[in-house]
């Protein structure tokens, strides 16, 4: 008995690893016949975008893949090389094909992109495939990107083609990367101000050691709502409610005109950095209208441009005047 299950778990083990062995010349002919389509296709996009769906049909357990191979020959095509838009559709594409992986297809996309457009482009075709899933679509993009600065292009792609989920977007994108709390924040509300409470709590949540940040990034983006961000980050951290209050007079007095309109300073009267040449006489060439880097002033001025310079008085030549 035992003999002839050994014999039947050895040729279901052979079955197996000839199936897998199917299955990979399957997905590897797919992908190849994606990247033949795009490379013959010239700008028929139609054309293109049968081919994928229809080596995605064939293989979804590699659509991943296909989509990655795909993005890259689009990229390096001398037709579709700049047109993001076209990567946004293909993943949008996709992803209707197997709604169930566009997690992983946004990751697997977003972990090769280089540049802030491709990854925007990924995130909003899949997000506009299946606009429930935006949530999880944003912790796989967040979690693959290269670069950090890509996070918030991340959430600002995903919260213009799901605003109705923004809320649910920040707190994905900020429980996956919290460093990046404040920039998240800052484009979500800039995208959908009306939800400023709503992003605002759900960071807050996601982050509270990011209390501070949080709030000040949203007031700066929507100031007419910096009453109700309070009172929105008071409600998930009351204990920070000092530092809530805090960082909202910070944003707000950040955005006061500067009430005498004077040049060179910030609304805080701090004389800025571009400006101090002008000023006190930091910029120039050393010479009484410029300064330069002399001793004659607090920042090594040699003199700034107010001082006024009189012309020299020649006497008159006499040694040669008729004295009749």
């Amino acid at each position: 008995m035992k003999k002839f299950t050994v014999i039947a778990t050895i040729i279901a083990l052979a079955g197996g690893v000839v199936q897998v062995g199917a299955q990979s010349e399957s997905s590897t002919a797919a992908i190849e016949s994606v990247k033949s389509a795009i490379a013959s296709s010239g700008e028929d996009k139609e054309k293109i975008l049968e081919a994928i769906s229809k080596a995605i049909r064939a293989n979804p357990d590699q659509a991943a893949s296909i989509v990655v191979a795909a993005i890259e020959a689009v990229v390096g095509s001398q037709f579709f090389g700049g047109d993001t838009s076209f990567i946004a559709l293909i993943v949008e594409v996709a992803v209707k094909e197997v709604p169930q992986a566009a997690a992983t297809i946004t990751e697997a996309a977003v972990a090769k992109a280089t540049t802030a457009a491709i990854v925007s482009a990924i995130v909003e075709g899949a997000v506009k495939a299946v606009p429930d899933s935006a949530p999880a679509i944003t912790t796989a993009a967040v979690n693959a990107v290269t670069n950090t600065a890509f996070v918030p292009v991340v959430v600002e792609a995903a919260a213009g083609e799901a605003p109705q989920s923004v809320a649910l977007i920040v707190e994905a994108a900020v429980t996956a990367a919290p460093q990046s709390a404040a920039a998240i924040v800052s484009v979500a509300v800039t995208a959908a101000p009306q939800s400023a409470a709503l992003i605002v709590e759900a960071a807050v949540k996601a982050a509270p050691q990011s209390v501070g940040p949080i709030v000040e990034a949203a007031v700066t983006a929507a100031p007419e709502s910096s009453a109700v961000i309070t009172q929105a980050a008071v409600a998930a951290a009351p204990e920070a409610a000092a530092i809530i209050q805090t960082a909202a007079s910070n944003a707000q007095a950040a955005m006061v005109p500067n009430p005498i309109n004077f040049p060179g300073e910030d609304p805080l009267g701090n004389v800025l950095e571009s400006d101090k040449g002008t000023q006190d006489g930091a910029s120039g060439d050393g010479g009484f209208g410029g300064g330069g880097k002399g001793d004659g002033g607090f920042e090594g001025g040699g003199g700034g441009g107010s001082v006024i310079v009189f012309p020299p008085v020649i006497p008159p030549d006499v040694t040669s005047t008729n004295p009749n």
